[in-house]
């Protein structure tokens, strides 16, 4: 009886006009366009509305290896739609890879002019997919799921968490930060300079926590810093002991140090404990502007980035003897550094004694997930009622992020959610 009155339901909303075709998530990029996109004139800037994006493909029947020249068109025609932007055929290629395989990746994609200039015809951002609740978020921000860096820990016994709403919000204005980098993204070259994208990684991160106390949350620094140290200090082991795993990119080996972030994260809390004002009041250029000042003065400097490699590789004892060495014969060069890397080795591993103390809330599932309606969802589509297949689902993933259903359950059910367009694309019949 229940499911007959859901169809009834739907039918009706799918004979219905549509009235505001978005999602939650689209509401939300929506207002970052409007808001902080439009005052940034450098160059042109996408918060792309994967949603809406998705829902046009699907529509279309574009999902597929067999269809990816449509569906790379289709994407450029939807880029100009937006932007005015035209983009070549590579470079639909390239923004087609977040959109139909890595579908769930927060990144910052800046397309430049040609190959051999570094002027940006547009930076495009892809969120994170809003389908994930806390648990799912913290293992995809930790890589918590990578048991030869963490062993039997999991998500029950982390201390350090932000909430779901923090982290989904984090995450976009991280990516909004690096399409809006003025000075480390644009001079690095994100294959041969690690140190240079630990810089641009430093300033999307604090550029991202200053856009999140513009919006009210003004406390997300030092837990957020917790949870980078604790993936530089897991997840650095991980690459430095797997180099294969990176396929050649000479900075794999480096990305716990990389995303060393806790630096910028704690001095950039500290101003915001200090005088908040200096940021919620500021302009968007000023925002930038103690962004950056903030890089340069916390980020890790040159030497003692190398510094906690050898650490990684060398361990503790040989990475302190070799740099005091460095630091006696070449002081110019090397004071300090010794300093920076006991205080990385110490601080870390402090933060880890108290980061997977078990808490009382173990994972004890008590909810199930509501059924997908998948004939709903079709009827959606084939009725182009955008609207209608939006609020649907909203609220499966409103019913993945507050219930404690098993965590299989949950993961099951995120992979759905998040290839749902494609789902339906290809199981629907044409009508």
């Amino acid at each position: 009886m229940k499911k007959s009155l859901t169809l009834t339901l739907g039918l009706t909303l799918a004979l219905s006009s549509s009235v505001n075709a978005n999602t939650r998530m689209g509401e939300l990029v929506d207002y970052i366009q409007n808001k902080y996109v439009t005052q940034f004139k450098d160059h042109p800037i996408l918060v792309l509305k994967k949603d809406e994006l998705n829902f046009r493909l699907a529509k279309k029947r574009l999902f597929g290896k067999e269809n990816e020249k449509q569906r790379v068109s289709e994407i450029g025609n939807y880029i100009k739609e937006k932007t005015g932007v035209e983009l070549t055929y590579n470079d639909g290629t390239n923004i087609d890879t977040y959109v139909s395989i890595l579908k769930n990746s927060a990144v910052a994609l800046p397309l430049v002019e040609s190959y051999t200039s570094k002027k940006r015809k547009i930076c495009v951002v892809f969120h994170a997919d809003p389908s994930s609740n806390q648990r799912l978020e913290s293992e995809r921000v930790l890589a918590l799921k990578t048991q030869e860096a963490y062993g039997n820990i999991d998500f029950d016994q982390l201390n350090h968490r932000l909430p779901f709403d923090v982290l989904k919000k984090f995450s976009i204005y991280h990516e909004l930060g690096h399409c809006m980098d003025r000075e480390f993204m644009p001079n690095v070259d994100p294959y041969e300079d690690s140190h240079g994208v630990h810089e641009s990684e430093s300033f999307a991160e604090t550029a991202g926590l200053f856009f999140l106390a513009k919006e009210g949350i003004k406390d997300a620094g030092r837990n957020r810093a917790k949870m980078r140290t604790v993936y530089s200090r897991k997840m650095g082991q991980f690459f430095v002991d797997n180099p294969q795993n990176g396929f050649g990119n000479p900075n794999f080996r480096y990305g716990g140090i990389i995303y060393n972030l806790s630096p910028v994260l704690n001095a950039g809390q500290d101003l915001l404990d200090n005088d908040s004002n200096q940021i919620t009041n500021s302009s968007l250029d000023s925002m930038l502007g103690t962004a950056e000042k903030i890089v340069k003065e916390n980020a890790l400097p040159f030497r003692a980035f190398n510094a906690i490699a050898m650490y990684f590789s060398d361990g503790e004892e040989a990475a302190i003897a070799k740099y005091e060495e460095f630091e006696r014969d070449m002081p110019d060069f090397f004071t300090g550094i010794v300093d920076i890397l006991k205080g990385y080795i110490k601080t870390s591993t402090k933060v880890l004694e108290t980061a997977f103390e078990r808490l009382p809330d173990p994972n004890n599932p008590q909810d199930s997930l509501i059924e997908i309606n998948k004939d709903l969802l079709c009827t959606y589509l084939n009725t182009d009622n955008e609207d209608a297949f939006n609020t649907y689902l909203d609220e499966l993933r409103a019913d993945l992020e507050n219930k404690n259903a098993a965590i299989e359950d949950q993961r099951k059910r995120q992979e759905d959610l998040i290839n749902i367009h494609e789902i339906i694309s290809n199981s629907c019949p044409l009508q």
